[in-house]
């Protein structure tokens, strides 16, 4: 069988395990090449996990089914082995989001994770070898739930006069327990997109490719996160202090000086 056979004939045989998906043959035997190039000759295809490998060409290229079919079908099946590691169900949360960036996501000149996959077996197991790597590379980190809170400053903006800056001066401290607090008050969900977003400096786009919708609802979901943490922190500081949410706004100024500025504080601090 020459080779533009053997490819036809694993293409047929993803439609068959994959059938989900729209994806062209074409690209599926692109996908191919691009993974095994000249060694492709030598590969006994018959024994390449021909659906799996065009569920991974259609989600390299964002279909949307195809990175739902993910999810569904693999992904979410991890909290089990990820248990093994640590049994707290936030753990598993954080840990799936994090492999789903690695293997969407290319980091500069490195591709996305997923690029690897070479077919030769099967997905799932990839997949849970990938997960375990990330999960106790984590605990050796000594990851925590809230990831971003001891990367957290205020900055200025501008925005006080010189009474505010004295106040913030003098209530440095609280005024970052209320912050941090604040932070951990999030969903999981958006603790995470504040550590890619200001960790990692994983722009809009990127995230909404990630989270599989419009970059400009990832802004949205950034903008309440922030004002919902802004609200946090203001009730808090108030709490803390005795005073009226209003006489806090005059003190320090929060709403034209707070921000979560993670980048901020990773270049002045880089070993934090």
């Amino acid at each position: 069988m020459t080779g533009s056979a053997r490819i036809t004939a694993l293409c047929a045989r993803a439609r068959l395990e994959c059938p989900e998906l729209a994806l062209g043959d074409d690209a599926l035997g692109a996908h191919l090449v691009a993974i095994h190039g000249d060694a492709l000759a030598a590969l006994d295809l018959d024994q390449l996990h021909a659906g799996d490998l065009r569920l991974v060409a259609a989600c390299l290229q964002a279909d949307p089914a195809a990175l739902d079919l993910l999810d569904r079908r693999y992904l979410r099946g991890l909290t089990g082995v990820l248990r093994t590691v640590d049994p707290s169900p936030s753990f598993a949360d954080e840990v799936i989001q994090v492999v789903r960036h690695k293997l969407l996501v290319a980091d500069g000149a490195t591709p996305a994770k997923l690029a690897s996959y070479a077919g030769t077996g099967p997905l799932g197991g990839w997949l849970r070898v990938t997960a375990l790597r990330t999960a106790l590379g984590l605990r050796r980190q000594n990851w925590r739930e809230v990831p971003v809170e001891d990367r957290l400053a205020m900055v200025e903006h501008g925005a006080r006069t010189p009474h505010q800056d004295v106040a913030h001066a003098q209530h440095a401290a609280a005024l970052r327990e209320a912050l941090t607090a604040a932070v951990a008050t999030q969903p999981s969900r958006m603790r995470t997109l504040l550590r890619y977003y200001y960790l990692d400096g994983v722009g809009v786009e990127e995230l909404g490719r990630l989270y599989r919708v419009h970059a400009s609802t990832v802004s949205r979901w950034l903008s309440s996160t922030r004002e919902a943490i802004l609200d946090e922190t203001r009730r808090r500081i108030a709490a803390s202090l005795a005073l009226a949410e209003s006489e806090v706004e005059s003190m320090l100024g929060l709403s034209g000086s707070l921000e979560i500025s993670l980048g901020t504080l990773l270049r002045t601090n880089p070993g934090k």
